[in-house]
Formats: C-alpha cells, sequence, structure tokens
C-alpha cells in the first residue's frame, strides 16, 4: 500500500482510519507504519507527525517541512471539531472535509509539487468519524473488537475474523495480555481483509513529534484584552456589536503576527467579558464600595463571569449566589452561558 518504485510525479494520497479503545495499541502501531515507511525509503525524506488539525500545512511556520517527499500526517483522538459525524453539516466539518480532500493542492501550494503523502485519523470510535471520510478512506484498522453492528458489516460478517478480534480484545483489555494489543484486522477499499501482528516499537526508536495549530491563540487573546481595555475605559457601556467590530479589526491587524487564527463568536465574548471583569477590579482597587457593583456590572455579566470561574454550576448554585434574581432568569442566562461557549459562529 505505501511502496512506490518511484517517486509519483503528483502527490498520491493513502487515507487511513485506525480504531481502537484506549490502550489497545494504536499509539505502537503508529510507530510501527512510520518506521516501515521510513525503512522502505529513507528517514530523511520522511516527515511525521502529529497534530491537533489539519490547517497546520496552511501555515509559513513549518514550510520547510513540507519539502519532503514523504509526508505522514497522524490526527490522533480524530473526533474533534470538523471530523464529528454528530455535526455532519456544520461549517466546521464542511470546511474540514474540504481541507481533506484538498491536502494534495495545499501542499502543491506550499511549495512541493510532487510526492506522497499518508493521513492516519487514530479514533476511539469509528462510527463518530463523519460519513464522508469514512467511505473515501484506503484502509480501516481495527484494534479492538467492537459488538456494534457496523464492526460485522466491516468485517463481511466474517465470523473467524469476528472471533480472532473478540479474543484478541479479551486478552489484551480484559486479561491485561501486552502481546495481544499487537494484534488487528484491517479493510481496505475494496472490501479485502487481512489479519496483521506488529513489534513493539519505543517512543525512543520513532521520534514523531506533535505540530500544534493556533498555538498563538491565547497570545493573542490577551493582547485583544489588553487592547480592548486601553480602547474603552468602560467597555460594559459600549453595544457589544461596537466591541466586536473593534476586536475583529485590531485581529486583521495582528494577521502577521497570528497567521491563520480564526477566533470565533465564543472566544470574542470571552475577551469582552474578561475585560469588563478586568475594569471592575481596577475600579474596585481604587476605592468603589462593593455594594455598588450594580452600577458596573449588570446581573447577566456577574451571572457570566460567576459560570467563567467555576465549574459545574448547578441551578441550585445559582439560585444561592443571586437570591437577587428571578430563577427563570437565571436559567434563561446559563443557557445563553452555555450557547456562546460552545458557540461555532466563526468570523
Amino acid at each position: 500500500m505505501f511502496q512506490y518504485d518511484k517517486l509519483p510525479d503528483d502527490f498520491d494520497l493513502k487515507r487511513l482510519i485506525l480504531v481502537g479503545s484506549q490502550n489497545s495499541g494504536k499509539s505502537v502501531l503508529i510507530r510501527n507504519i512510520v518506521l516501515y515507511i521510513q525503512k522502505l525509503y529513507h528517514p530523511e525524506d520522511v516527515n511525521a507527525f502529529m497534530t491537533n488539525d489539519i490547517r497546520i500545512l496552511e501555515l509559513e511556520q513549518y514550510k520547510e517541512l513540507w519539502n519532503y517527499p514523504i509526508q505522514v500526517i497522524i490526527i490522533d483522538d480524530a473526533v474533534k471539531l470538523g471530523i464529528d459525524s454528530r455535526r455532519s453539516m456544520s461549517s466546521a466539518n464542511v470546511d474540514f472535509t474540504q481541507r481533506y480532500f484538498q491536502i494534495r493542492h495545499t501542499l502543491a501550494e506550499m511549495g512541493r509539487t510532487n510526492g506522497i503523502i499518508i493521513l492516519i485519523l487514530a479514533t476511539q470510535s469509528f462510527s463518530a468519524i463523519d460519513k464522508r471520510i469514512r467511505d473515501n478512506v484506503q484502509c480501516t484498522i481495527f484494534k479492538t473488537y467492537y459488538r456494534q453492528k457496523f464492526f460485522q458489516e466491516q468485517l463481511n460478517y466474517d465470523e473467524d475474523i469476528i472471533n480472532f478480534m473478540k479474543e484478541a480484545t479479551y486478552q489484551s483489555l480484559i486479561c491485561s495480555n501486552p502481546k495481544a494489543r499487537e494484534v488487528g484486522v484491517g479493510v481496505v477499499q475494496t472490501g479485502d481483509i487481512f489479519q496483521f501482528r506488529n513489534h513493539m516499537v519505543s517512543e525512543n526508536e520513532v521520534n514523531i513529534p506533535f505540530l500544534l495549530y493556533e498555538s498563538g491563540k491565547e497570545v493573542l487573546i490577551q493582547e485583544l484584552i489588553a487592547k480592548l481595555m486601553n480602547k474603552f475605559s468602560t467597555i460594559f457601556e459600549i453595544p457589544d456589536k461596537i466591541v466586536k467590530g473593534y476586536l475583529l479589526y485590531e485581529t486583521d491587524n495582528l494577521r502577521d503576527i497570528y497567521p491563520q487564527i480564526t477566533l470565533t463568536n465564543s472566544d470574542l465574548s470571552y475577551i469582552i467579558r474578561w475585560g469588563v471583569y478586568l475594569q471592575y477590579e481596577n475600579i474596585f482597587e481604587n476605592g468603589i464600595d462593593n455594594n455598588n457593583i450594580r452600577e458596573f456590572l449588570s446581573l447577566k455579566e456577574r451571572v457570566f463571569f460567576y459560570l467563567d470561574n467555576e465549574k459545574n454550576v448547578s441551578l441550585e448554585m445559582l439560585y444561592d449566589n443571586f437570591p437577587e434574581a428571578n430563577p427563570a432568569q437565571l436559567r434563561n442566562f446559563k443557557s445563553e452561558y452555555l450557547r456562546v461557549l460552545e458557540g461555532e459562529d466563526e468570523y
């Protein structure tokens, strides 16, 4: 599957899904695959890395890495934003799948025009991966037996293979037999099934670095909070639309420093809430009585700050901490807070 007589004239892409529960040997198998590819070609020709986001390929800071003729891209714990089947038609998923199927063109735009790309999505839940991705991989590898119907379908209802994986899973995860974690089964795109046993390969033998996408996001957020506080002396008096417009303007001005970082609606709300909170702290330190909080913060803002700083807040806790508020009002505030926190709208 990975062997070529010569390097392709264009980029050739191989896509795999690796499925298995925790401690089933997925990471060791990934190291096996990388080591095998390095031996097939030459370690100096192979760039193998893990990442949290496929958009890493669009970053200038890693441009030199994309010059390697063989790219092995591993997205571990792959049920994330842009891949989850439960959000199949969300804008995030559409954006991810577009990039997923255009990897060859992305790398070509970064400089190199030919080579081999091997993309591995590792997950604990096969059915949670977006269907468009599941249906378009050259190979699916299972390291764990699953009782669900999809598992039987993938293995073409072959009782011998299914029982083989059932026994291997029992030995590896129930009996904690590490040798049993070396086996698995694979299904190629044509439906052919194969069994395998991989070797133990340690992290010291194969270096697979983790390249984090948007690693500068938190720094950008802190910089925007500072800019916001300098721009508006009383942020809470300015309509949110105006404040968000200002933040987007400043974000555009910082594109050269923070390339490819996208702020969501919840990010912008977070920046505004912290700006207001820090301004309130400054006011309080300068002698404002605690009883005058309402002069500076609305009830909604105080509830949001409370939810920001406490974990697993129940409605009963809200009722106890805000006895002056109507319970229905507090329920609405909590629901709104959760919507903002999970918001998908991007700017």
